[in-house]
């Protein structure tokens, strides 16, 4: 394996050498168990057929220093010295966060918004609106997450009622869909839901009057996704 992992990279790092320029994206996430790490990823046009679009991984790679401007851009400067490609890198695609902003500025390299996490800051701006009953349905959700016996209990009301087994879904606030899925699943097990809180005298949670109810299959139908645009959001 590692033997193999040499050849992909000095494989990899031949083909660039005739790549003349690169665009970056690059994003941190945090595992399960809270480790961080930063991805970077090469796009460019292929040296042998101009008119496709290739893109390398050049390194998902640990990093537990402070995620500081001055730390990210070190990274990334080192990223793209070991990979040959200075002088050569066009633009950076990252999302809106400043530390992120500052250190592509510090690497002196052009700039560019992720259009799915800017189309996130403009989707959970706007969900400030129904933030009341958000509240409502993310506590519900996250108290069948929580307790497998509430979560025992909501699919055996489904099986006896002859429904679908469906199971509750958790928004995600970098997802800016994910508010959608959940609350359409929330409105396809409105019965179930509501009958099983009361079984297990949750009555604090039961607190979605019909109201909020009808708000939210009124607001569910205003923001209704055409399939692309669903799956677009995925990406």
């Amino acid at each position: 394996m590692p033997q193999m992992y040499k050849m992909v990279i000095e494989k990899v790092k031949e083909q660039l050498k005739n790549v003349t320029a690169v665009c970056l994206t690059t994003d941190g996430w945090t595992s399960r168990n809270n480790q961080s790490f930063i991805a970077v990823t090469a796009h460019f046009l292929n040296p042998e057929n101009d008119s496709e679009l290739s893109a390398y991984l050049l390194g998902c790679t640990s990093f537990p220093e402070s995620h500081t401007a001055d730390n990210l851009a070190l990274f990334l400067k080192n990223t793209v010295s070991e990979w040959g490609l200075n002088d050569r890198v066009t633009a950076v695609v990252t999302d809106n966060a400043s530390n992120m902003k500052l250190a592509i500025d510090k690497c002196d390299w052009r700039r560019i918004s992720c259009f799915a996490h800017s189309v996130n800051l403009v989707v959970q701006n706007s969900l400030e609106i129904i933030e009341p009953v958000i509240t409502k349905i993310k506590n519900i959700v996250s108290y069948f997450k929580r307790s497998s016996h509430a979560l025992a209990k909501l699919e055996e009301y489904q099986k006896q009622t002859g429904s679908p087994i469906l199971k509750l879904k958790q928004d995600c606030p970098t997802r800016w869909n994910s508010c959608y899925d959940m609350l359409e699943r929330v409105l396809k097990l409105r019965e179930p839901i509501t009958a099983t809180l009361a079984i297990l005298n949750s009555n604090h949670l039961n607190s979605l009057n019909s109201y909020d109810w009808e708000y939210t299959a009124n607001f569910v139908d205003e923001i209704s996704l055409p399939k692309e645009v669903h799956d677009m959001a995925e990406i």
